[in-house]
């Protein structure tokens, strides 16, 4: 399995296209093969700031889901104060005590 989260900042009056974007691609990943988790999370305290939390069954699966998107993606990179960040992350497996 692979898991991460994107960490994006946008600029400021970008929170309309963010949110209407961000919901286009959420909404066509769920479907996805492969596709465990997509979600998307605004920072309650400053509306420029999303995260996404994303799981996906292989790489595969990850990379055909890219390269898909990528039509999207480039219409909404206007819109970023900076370069994205992703962070891999690994599952932590419970250990009994």
């Amino acid at each position: 399995m692979l898991a991460f989260v994107l960490d994006i900042r946008i600029k400021p009056g970008f929170e309309e296209d963010a949110v209407r974007t961000l919901s286009e691609i959420e909404l066509s990943s769920i479907g996805e093969a492969g596709c465990l988790q997509f979600t998307w999370f605004r920072d309650r305290r400053d509306p420029e700031h999303f995260l996404l939390v994303e799981q996906w069954r292989s790489q595969p699966d990850l990379d055909t889901h890219l390269k898909r998107i990528i039509p999207i993606w480039e219409r909404f990179t206007p819109a970023l104060a900076e370069e994205p960040r992703s962070t891999p992350l690994q599952p932590v497996l419970a250990v009994t005590v």
